[in-house]
């Protein structure tokens, strides 16, 4: 559940980490069939805090440890002990997350280790849901909108600090750098009817899935 190969990034070695088998995401991208079948059924679906410091201990200090892997993160409920521990032995640390089953506690508990180690947190990426439904499994929650609304805001605290993207074929990234309605230019949106900026677009689309409504893929409209 730990990659044996070093990701080179430009602080040096990084090692990626997996927290569990069988991503409940199922991501089009992401080959969870042939990661499922590599492990077997006969192993532990959740990578454990005590294998994970085991692991963690042995890890040289100079490398970044990757909450991304091929699963999310906080799929395994231990996440946020995880993070806490790796930021408290000194390493430094990338988040890469859905959000996806992130609970009440962990949201106020990652934006607090974020502030806390923020010199060592570097880079936060959220992944958001798209138009094209790559996260076959997400479904909102006033959770994860909480979590969203939390921690991207803690750009407001530290400009920057936390990203956001889509996995589209579009390549959509919302960022604070250009992410803003005053700043982002707006585009004729057919299937909506409107003029909408990127950022706005992408939460009509959200409010309109949280009430059951799915618009057709607009990928020929561009």
């Amino acid at each position: 559940m730990i990659s044996k190969y070093g990701i080179p990034h430009r602080h040096g070695p990084a090692m990626e980490i997996t927290t569990m088998v069988g991503c409940p995401l199922m991501c089009t991208f992401c080959p969870q069939k042939p990661l499922i079948k590599a492990y077997g059924k006969d192993s532990s679906k959740f990578l454990s805090i005590e294998n994970f410091e085991t692991a963690l201990d042995k890890i040289p200090k100079n490398a970044r440890i990757d909450f991304s892997g091929m699963s999310e993160p906080w799929a395994n409920p231990d996440c946020t002990d995880m993070l806490e521990m790796t930021l408290k032995k000194g390493f430094k640390t990338a988040v890469y997350t859905t959000l996806y089953q992130m609970t009440e506690e962990d949201i106020d508990r990652v934006e607090d280790l974020i502030l806390k180690y923020q010199d060592q947190v570097d880079p936060v990426v959220l992944h958001l849901p798209d138009e094209h439904n790559n996260m076959r499994g997400w479904k909102y929650s006033e959770t994860w909108e909480r979590a969203f609304k939390t921690l991207y805001g803690i750009n407001k605290k530290i400009p920057g600090k936390v990203g956001a993207m889509t996995m589209d074929m579009n390549n959509r990234v919302f960022h604070p750098t250009f992410v803003t309605f005053q700043k982002q230019e707006k585009r004729k949106n057919k299937t909506l009817g409107l003029e909408l900026t990127i950022e706005q677009e992408f939460w009509m689309y959200l409010m309109l899935r949280r009430r059951g409504i799915n618009l057709p893929n607009r990928s020929k409209e561009r």
